[in-house]
């Protein structure tokens, strides 16, 4: 009997665990539901992957997420263009991306196996024309597929521009302005980013 413990504290701590363990079955329930519902809609979800508060607004089709992949809350994954029959967002296996990232495609974004894209970061494939004397709102846009390699690590609030490859390996520090292209296993920074050194 003395191992038995009625403290107050005792008590708490259960209930407090106990409300865990339900909140925690709760959101587990509700990114499977989400899961099913943008697989009916035609999203091409692959194998198991875990959608939080994500919102994919139109172009359901154009969008595949593979195995393993996490999509954290208020990510957004928007097509501008209409559907194609090959994806326009790939997300890969295994891949993070953290909250408040947008994803804007009208052409090609790919992200390769195991990156991780922090969070509040934009990634972007296409841009306006800006030709002088025709409003900016009535010129098409001009689009370039990027790339995100395997195993590269896009710092929080990073932007990646339209055109831009990130080789494998690669590391774009936080608030970097991405315009050309990243060698493998570099790391930059900066506006616009430059690198600044090599992983070792």
């Amino acid at each position: 009997m003395g191992n038995v413990s009625n403290s107050p504290g005792s008590s708490a701590h259960s209930d407090g665990s106990a409300l865990e363990k339900c909140l925690r079955l709760a959101g587990s329930v509700a990114w499977r539901l989400r899961a099913c519902r943008f697989r009916l809609m035609g999203v091409r979800l692959q194998g198991k992957t875990v959608l939080k508060r994500v919102s994919i607004p139109r172009h359901f089709r154009s969008i595949e997420i593979q195995d393993g992949a996490a999509i954290d809350d208020f990510c957004v994954l928007l097509v501008s263009d209409p559907p194609e029959k090959e994806p326009v967002i790939v997300i890969g296996p295994t891949v993070y991306i953290n909250r408040f990232t947008i994803i804007d495609a009208s052409k090609r974004i790919e992200i390769g196996k195991a990156a991780m894209i922090g969070p509040g970061v934009y990634i972007t494939d296409h841009d306006h024309g800006m030709r002088a004397g025709v409003p900016i709102q009535e010129q098409p846009l001009l689009s370039a597929p990027v790339s995100i390699g395997e195993d590269a690590w896009i710092g929080a609030h990073a932007t990646v521009l339209k055109g831009v490859t990130v080789g494998r390996g690669a590391v774009v520090a936080a608030g970097a302005v991405v315009t050309k292209s990243v060698e493998p296993e570099t790391i930059v920074a900066g506006v616009p980013a430059k690198p600044i050194g090599k992983r070792t």
